[in-house]
């Protein structure tokens, strides 16, 4: 519930009567009007953000002018809030608009409508256009400039709609007035009702209706019997709505401001002095209101009632964004001065307990159920549940929640998994899937789901308020009685009269005491036992209220600005503060301005939070400032706290008071002081004395100053060891060096290094373990940060066989790193490690070395096992491939390649892929004479190439089998056969008939390797094409001899080449003729073997054509040739796309 109360009265001279006030939202302006012209306007001046004060604090004028230009009763004031304008409008009909110049108002426009005056007016929104009603029913909209854009003429008392263009939409129903039908009424000439304020429909007599849009069929009553209204405003934000007016049924008639929620709730009763209230208007932030009355202005501040609470050290808000209309949870963290931001469904509910808060919120497509969350003081989500019990109030201590709607309650037993020490009865009767309820009106509980819950008819005597402590909770009701519940087993112990309407209930911290906020302020109770209360005290115009946490009988009140501390009936003297109070501990209380913190919600700043010391300490620290030692003792002695002891024992021990010191300490129990008081007196020296209080009480730096003064070096740097303080360890050492410095400067750099790696900035880290040579966390940092090349140097630098270079090895082994790790297991003689290491990363090449030289177990053997499992289809067979090539066995690996490309070829597999297959198995084959070379090479040191190539050439004549042999000299025949092969088709397609005819020629010595119907099909096709009859008569000779063809197959070619050269003789039409490179004869151009010496040429890979020339290129790679004019245009070789360049 909010609060509301007058905080400040301006009284207007010659008690002129005002009848209108108007407050600019964006600047802060106020325009009052009244009687004989009056129009003046103020201003309260911005507040400065102070330790103890907030926008709430009431404040003097920082502005008042009086403006001159009307004569009579100025009734309707109204801003241009977006060209900084006031419109204000007398009874003589004269409308005025005034402009501002450096805080100075003057006129710009006046316009006089002589035939009426007028009863209403408004700007639009963008502050473009102004509506202006007069008496006699003309409504006329205008331009802010002064131009009329349209008018209309509505005299008989009804409400119209109208578009911007001044279309007419619709005429409005007012549903609020249900005495008289609105043409009964005009038809008969009753009087109607009088509407006193558009906002959106309040009738005078005390029925208000407010309307989510023009439209709207179903709109929201507000009744107010037995009051006459007046005005009515919505503050700034839309949520709440003021309505003034004479309240008929109270003493002396008195009149009221009643405040409304949007959705017609009522929330507050502000009773204001005076015989009239003319108008109201709302402050921009709508946290204060002014209601011009009789001849003075009264300001009321509104306490909100705002969903936050605080938990440990942190202030839990929620708010709703204005970008996106989220709803956002802030959790400030108030010592580390942290926000953490979580974005959550409409939050209906926030409540704490200690060090954890409750928040309850909307589940999303799920109409009436809700998600309850425990959450810490950072956000982070400890318990939920869902719950379908509408959660109008929340209570919660450190083990249980009681949610409760208007006539049950439920209990959610929650858990924290890291608290052990949590009663066992709490959870002993605990069903997660159950949501027990229980009913105010019955001892028992009832058995039912929420989901089972039916209320038949509204309730009268509701739950309005609960409060809770750790052995029970009371559940307060409208008519004064609450219900008294133990816990943790939830029955009915007693039920108790508090005679009040309770709004908000407190428990104190042992349960003895109740603080009851209600609608008139606050009441205290003394809780004898379960089943009597007694009143003790009360107190008007108390707003926010918080037990002592320590203290059971002190209690702290917000009274307006003014924050009290109450013990037992005494009150101590008020300090000004407007915040909501956090908590109440160690004699603290802790505030927060919220108001102004919801103003910037998303960043919120410490200045905010307010920390009061009460009169109790207040007074004791002026004792102990003033050295009474004595004194302070007596005074503490009869008001009895821990806060105050500590005091006492911090101020004596700095005056090096043991006595008194010691005496505050076993009055605190405190073990450790007592022994700090006995160290202290079996010192001599009064300085190290206090370097010993100081380091006590936290002043390290303090303590390490008394040290360094009295030279005592090694002593602050002890103090700053214990304390772990390795940074100023570190600056000691390198400003004055000493003998035995460097191991307590190693472990100095060891520790901030540590410091590093907790924070996980691990180049950092690497700087000080290496000052500090600490190798182990050196090689978790270079892991960490990725940073293998320093890892591998550090590797380098250790000695061979530490246990920190084989972690190192496996390290670059995980990474698959295979050298790098090898050669730090070879250095620590883990020799089988490292031949693992090959093995697993396949890099058989380097096993097959690692095993030679160390003689170590046979790696072929595992080799062809492990080949063996990778065979089976064409995918694991050539894994297996790659695995015989990483091992260095390149011959076998040729041999699975050219047998997969074999039976490839037998499925007809496309061209292409089995070319690829065959330039791979001649590639492998090409390494392996590269190998064998080496080798050779190797061991024949000093000796020729030739020689070296010839002994290649008989010691593989002497190992391999004959089938090898076979294998190797016909590397390249498939590669080279699908390479013509496709380039054939190529040059066939592309209309270069000729040289696919050549190259098709070519392909007749690869019978063996492509189907023979499929070359000389080809060569027919492309002769007959080119026109060359003769080559393409022996095509179809050849065709019709295959022993492929069936009977009817042989006798459609012989068709075809009957049809063919009928027409055409079987001779070539061009004779192209060329000079043999052997025997110098005159031969066709597409002959591949000379007729006359039986000269087989090479043949282009390029161009399929045979090649003549005595200068060609060679390819490095496949050592295949071609015309050099031809390559020139190429990258690639053709045949097995090595590089060109290469050759250079």
């Amino acid at each position: 519930m909010i609060f509301v109360y007058l905080s400040k009265k301006i009284s207007i001279p010659n008690n002129t009567k005002l009848h209108c006030v108007s407050w600019m939202k964006t600047s802060g302006y106020i325009a009052a009007g009244g009687n004989d012209g009056l129009l003046k306007i103020l201003k309260l001046p911005a507040n400065s953000l102070s330790q103890n004060f907030s926008s709430a604090i009431p404040t003097n004028l920082s502005m008042n002018q009086n403006l001159d230009g009307h004569s009579g009763i100025v009734h309707i004031a109204k801003w241009n809030e977006s060209c900084q304008k006031l419109t204000t409008c007398d009874s003589n009909g004269l409308i005025i608009v005034w402009l501002t110049q450096s805080d100075s108002w003057y006129e710009e426009m006046i316009n006089k409508r002589n035939k009426s005056c007028v009863v209403g007016m408004e700007w639009s929104h963008n502050g473009t256009k102004i509506a202006i009603a007069y008496e006699d029913g003309q409504a006329i909209v205008g331009s802010v400039d002064g131009n009329r854009l349209w008018n209309k003429n509505i005299a008989n008392g009804e409400i119209h709609a109208y578009d911007a263009t001044g279309l007419f939409i619709h005429k409005l129903r007012i549903a609020c007035i249900e005495n008289v039908e609105l043409e009964t009424a005009l038809n008969k000439d009753l009087s109607r009702v009088t509407i006193v304020s558009m906002e959106w429909f309040i009738p005078i007599h005390g029925i208000v209706q407010l309307m989510r849009h023009e439209n709207d069929s179903n709109p929201i009553i507000i009744k107010l019997p037995n009051m006459i209204l007046s005005k009515a405003r919505w503050s700034p934000d839309g949520s709440m709505l003021a309505i003034c007016g004479l309240q008929t049924d109270l003493e002396d008639e008195k009149f009221t401001i009643h405040f409304a929620s949007a959705y017609g709730e009522p929330l507050r009763n502000l009773q204001i002095p005076g015989q009239a209230i003319a108008d109201i208007s709302w402050e921009g932030t709508g946290l204060r209101l002014c209601a011009a009355v009789d001849s003075h202005l009264f300001f009321a501040n509104i306490r909100q009632d705002y969903k936050w609470t605080y938990c440990g050290q942190t202030v839990i808000y929620s708010y709703k964004r204005t970008e996106n209309k989220e709803h956002c949870v802030v959790f400030f963290q108030t010592k580390l001065e942290e926000a953490y931001l979580q974005y959550v469904k409409p939050i209906i509910a926030i409540s704490a307990s200690d060090e954890h808060c409750i928040l309850i919120s909307h589940v999303e497509n799920q109409i009436g159920q809700y998600l309850m969350q425990i959450c810490n003081g950072i956000g982070t989500t400890i318990d939920s549940k869902y719950i379908n019990l509408e959660p109008k109030h929340v209570v919660m201590n450190d083990s249980v929640v009681v949610i409760a709607n208007n006539l049950s309650f439920s209990i959610w037993k929650y858990n924290i998994p890291y608290v052990i020490n949590r009663d066992a009865n709490l959870n002993a009767n605990s069903n997660p899937n159950d949501e027990q309820l229980y009913y105010v009106d019955k001892n028992d509980e009832v058995g039912a789901t929420s989901s089972n819950i039916r209320i038949s008819q509204r309730h009268q005597d509701e739950i309005c308020a609960i409060g809770i402590s750790k052995q029970f909770f009371i559940v307060c009701r409208n008519s004064g009685r609450a219900n008294y519940y133990s816990l943790p087993e939830v029955t009915l112990q007693s039920t108790l009269n508090l005679d009040c309407c309770v709004e908000k209930l407190e428990v104190n911290c042992n349960g003895t005491r109740l603080a009851a906020l209600t609608a008139k302020g606050l009441k205290l109770f003394e809780l004898r036992d379960s089943s009597e209360v007694s009143l003790y005290l009360e107190r008007s115009d108390v707003w926010n209220i918080k037990w002592d946490s320590e203290k059971d009988d002190t209690i702290a009140v917000m009274e307006k600005t003014r924050m009290y501390v109450i013990r037992n009936k005494e009150t101590e003297e008020p300090v000004i503060n407007s915040g909501y109070i956090c908590s109440f501990k160690n004699l603290v209380v802790r505030t927060v301005l919220l108001d102004e913190l919801m103003k910037n919600p998303e960043t919120p700043h410490k200045s905010f939070i307010i920390d009061i010391e009460i009169k109790l300490l207040r007074d004791v620290k002026k004792l102990l400032e003033s050295m009474k030692i004595q004194e302070a003792t007596e005074f503490i002695e009869k008001n009895n706290h821990p806060k105050l002891w500590a005091l006492l024992a911090e101020v004596a021990l700095n005056r090096l008071d043991t006595v008194a010191a010691e005496h505050a300490f076993v009055m605190l129990k405190d073990y450790a002081g007592i022994q700090l008081v006995k160290r202290i007196n079996a010192l001599q020296h009064d300085d190290f004395k206090k370097a010993e209080v100081a380091t006590f009480y936290g002043r390290i730096d303090e303590a390490e100053k008394i040290y360094m003064v009295n030279d005592r070096r090694d002593l602050a740097l002890e103090l700053r060891e214990k304390m772990n303080d390795w940074f100023r360890i570190v600056e000691i050492l390198q400003g004055s060096k000493q003998p035995g410095d460097d191991e307590l400067l190693k472990k100095a750099w060891n520790h901030v290094g540590d410091y590093y790696v907790e924070r996980q900035k691990w180049k950092q880290a690497e700087i000080y373990y290496e000052r500090g040579e600490n190798h182990k966390q050196l090689i978790r940092c270079y892991l960490m940060d990725d940073n293998y090349d320093n890892l591998e140097l550090l590797a380098k630098r250790l000695p061979d066989g530490d246990k920190l270079v084989a972690e190192i090895g496996e390290i670059f082994f995980s990474a698959g790193l295979c050298e790098q790790a090898v050669k730090c297991f070879v250095r620590c003689g883990m020799l089988n490690e490292a031949l693992d290491v090959c093995i697993q990363l396949n890099q058989w090449e380097q096993a097959v070395q690692l095993s030679k030289t160390y003689k170590l177990r046979d790696v072929h053997l595992l080799l062809n096992r492990y080949a063996e499992q990778l065979t089976g289809n064409n995918e694991k067979t050539l894994a297996a491939v790659q695995l015989y090539r990483r091992a260095g066995k390149y011959l076998e690996a040729a041999r699975i390649v050219f047998d997969i490309a074999n039976n490839e070829r037998l499925k007809q597999a496309e061209a292409l892929r089995l070319k690829k297959l065959y330039v791979m198995g001649a590639l492998l084959i090409e390494q392996y004479h590269e190998q064998s070379k080496s080798e050779i090479a190797r061991k024949s040191a000093n000796k020729s190439d030739a020689e070296i190539a010839l002994k290649g050439l008989l010691e593989e004549d002497s190992k391999i089998s004959l089938a090898d042999s076979i294998l190797i000299d016909n590397a390249w025949r498939g590669a080279e056969a699908y390479h013509f092969y496709m380039l054939a088709h190529r040059q066939l397609y592309s209309g270069d008939v000729d040289k696919a005819m050549m190259t098709a020629l070519h392909l007749t010595d690869y019978e063996d390797l492509i189907d023979p119907a499929e070359i000389y099909s080809l060569l027919a096709l492309s002769s007959c094409i080119a026109r060359q009859f003769a080559v393409c008569s022996r095509a179809f000779i050849k065709l019709e001899c295959l022993d492929s063809f069936t009977a009817d197959e042989r006798k459609i070619y012989k068709k075809l080449a009957i049809k063919i050269f009928m027409k055409y003789l079987p001779k070539d039409t061009r004779m192209n003729k060329v000079e043999c490179t052997a025997c110098f004869a005159q031969i066709e151009d597409y002959c591949q073997v000379c007729p006359l010496c039986d000269t087989k040429f090479p043949t282009c890979v390029v161009t399929g054509r045979p090649l003549l020339d005595h200068q060609f290129w060679l390819c490095p790679t496949c050592k295949h040739r071609a015309y050099e004019q031809e390559i020139k245009l190429l990258k690639f070789c053709p045949l097995c796309h090595g590089n060109i360049n290469n050759s250079e």
